[in-house]
């Protein structure tokens, strides 16, 4: 969807005074709206042009190759692309394309690449239309987890903890952790019988990410109890169907992004229609700003986060 965005009528800008709980937009009455924000350096009075400059880059004259679902930048520096013709490692001077290789096992799993993440030995991780596998620079090669390696098993997550460990999703069968230290699969997978499970095993895109404080994920399904928190510690899942510690933002019921932001875990609250920062250690909302819009999404980048939203006038 991000690489598909070819008309943005106006841009609503945002002023920010960090050391104030409240936000003020100018609105405009459009029907796309895309904010670019600084992760932790937004100015106490954000100037009414954006000091960016956007330049198009276009792969190939391939539609397919154009269509970006996500990006990645590397430990070496180098940006890979998850495109719907395969996985790209982009720099100025060249552009390396993989894809699969029928009878090749050791070729990239499928073309449709949906998610990435680096791990700590610096393998790249691809989430596709058909399961899970890395790319080993050392090898120049893929492995596949042979497991998930099945048509519909669509990874839209995939995330290395601070552990060194692998966290993704499938879609319709939950999340799946791979321990890198005994390279076992684990699933956590939701049940009507328990409700100390994930409430959903549909994950949605963008709702898989790491506590600030690193001691647990915040996971967001796709279901009226969206938002879940699995504790590392106590391998716990909590959600608004069984909430214990009486956290108040699993009351929330229509969210729809995560990200994180000045240490804070950052999330589109659609019952309120505002965008919500939730500090987990004290389990307070610091920060909020109203939308006027029907739903909103976040794509983390590096000290960025690009935020969509839809609204309505």
């Amino acid at each position: 969807m991000v690489g598909e965005i070819t008309n943005v009528y106006r841009i609503m800008y945002i002023r920010c005074n960090m050391n104030n709980e409240n936000y003020t937009i100018n609105r405009r009455h459009h029907s796309i709206l895309i904010l670019l924000l600084f992760i932790g350096i937004i100015p106490s009075a954000f100037a009414q042009r954006l000091p960016y400059t956007f330049n198009q880059i276009r792969i190939a004259d391939n539609s397919l190759e154009n269509r970006i679902y996500c990006m990645l930048k590397d430990q070496s520096g180098y940006l890979w692309l998850g495109t719907a013709s395969g996985l790209k490692r982009y720099d100025s001077e060249l552009t390396i394309t993989l894809k699969r290789q029928k009878n090749n096992p050791n070729s990239l799993v499928d073309n449709n690449v949906l998610a990435l993440c680096e791990d700590r030995q610096g393998r790249i991780w691809v989430g596709t239309s058909e399961g899970v596998c890395y790319f080993d620079k050392q090898k120049n090669s893929f492995v596949t987890l042979k497991e998930l390696n099945k048509p519909d098993y669509v990874c839209f997550n995939i995330i290395c903890d601070s552990r060194g460990d692998i966290w993704f999703t499938i879609r319709d069968r939950g999340l799946f952790k791979f321990d890198t230290r005994t390279n076992q699969l684990q699933n956590f997978r939701h049940s009507e019988i328990n409700k100390q499970t994930i409430s959903s095993n549909r994950i949605i895109q963008n709702g898989l990410i790491e506590a600030p404080d690193k001691k647990g994920l915040w996971i967001l399904c796709n279901n009226d109890f969206g938002l879940n928190y699995l504790d590392f510690s106590s391998r716990k899942i909590f959600n608004r169907g069984y909430n214990p510690p009486k956290i108040p933002v699993f009351e929330v019921q229509v969210p729809t992004a995560l990200t994180i932001n000045q240490n804070k875990l950052v999330f589109a609250d659609n019952t309120k229609h505002q965008i919500v920062w939730y500090d987990t250690p004290s389990k307070k909302i610091t920060k909020s700003f109203q939308l006027e819009g029907e739903w909103a999404t976040f794509l983390k980048w590096q000290n960025y986060f690009l935020m969509s939203i839809r609204i309505f006038g």
